[in-house]
């Protein structure tokens, strides 16, 4: 039960984040057509790093792939998002697709 009541109280905290996220995407789609080569760039950095965190998730046993700081990567994707395409939104704290890799690297070393 311990778990259960520890992912809900994350999920409440994600609340916040989850409208940062969503008004994002509202963001870009208003963005995108005034420069479409800004966007296929940073398109392609955020493809890097969800692929390399897609990889690995894969390598990984389930249990594993639940742990916090597996977890925090994929949040970090969604920090990334914001950060290329909606950067007047802020971020929850400093990232970019470097540091999603080496926070990748780092659990792959593990």
């Amino acid at each position: 039960m311990r778990s259960v009541d520890r992912a809900l109280e994350t999920d409440k905290r994600r609340l916040r984040d989850l409208d940062r996220y969503l008004r994002a995407v509202l963001h870009r789609l208003d963005r995108a057509p005034g420069d479409l080569g800004r966007d296929a760039r940073a398109t392609d950095d955020v493809l890097l790093a969800a692929t390399a965190y897609a990889a690995l998730l894969e390598s990984l046993r389930p249990a594993r792939r639940a742990s916090d700081d597996v977890v925090a990567i994929g949040w970090m994707l969604e920090e990334l998002r914001v950060s290329l395409f909606a950067q007047s939104l802020g971020t929850a704290y400093p990232v970019s697709a470097k540091r999603v890799l080496r926070a990748v690297e780092a659990i792959d070393r593990a």
